[in-house]
């Protein structure tokens, strides 16, 4: 009797542990304005720059240029890593840099359009859990429809 006390208090702790991780990953998901998440891959994963708005080929051409070579060198990229091929008629690439901690963090990303003052409002929601403290930084690639003249990219990044 007091080893199955001990054996459900176990199995107890473990499933309220482990309820906390799967919770995270019930966040997630784009929504606003994008159009859909742009996996740009691990050599464009931080840049040095805190946010950034692409309209054009010849801007996309120079994303290397914002790329921190002590970053690019640990992570064994290329000096011009590759890119995928969008299509710059049709799309704006949008960037924000964030940083997170935890075993698990998701990303729930919203863009918005304020004609008032012609400014993008790019919101990052941001979920960490998990105790293993491992840095996690994200440029948070997102393709929106076509907007040029963009004055300003505000980014709001919210921690959960």
């Amino acid at each position: 009797m007091k080893y199955t006390i001990y054996i459900l208090a176990v199995v107890f702790i473990l499933i309220t542990s482990c309820k906390e991780e799967k919770d995270c990953l019930d966040y997630g998901g784009n929504s606003g304005l994008i159009l859909y998440e742009v996996e740009m891959g691990k050599c464009y994963s931080v840049l040095d720059t805190s946010k950034i708005i692409v309209n054009d080929t010849v801007l996309f051409k120079k994303l290397p240029q914002f790329t921190i070579d002590s970053v690019q060198q640990s992570l064994g990229c290329a000096p011009s890593p590759s890119r995928p091929t969008l299509d710059f008629d049709t799309i704006t690439l949008l960037g924000a840099k964030t940083e997170a901690k935890g075993c698990i963090v998701t990303y729930e990303r919203k863009v918005n359009y304020s004609e008032a003052d012609n400014n993008i409002i790019y919101t990052i929601d941001i979920h960490e859990c998990g105790e293993c403290n491992e840095n996690r930084i994200s440029m948070n690639w997102v393709a929106i429809k076509k907007r040029k003249n963009i004055d300003n990219l505000q980014v709001l990044v919210r921690y959960h």
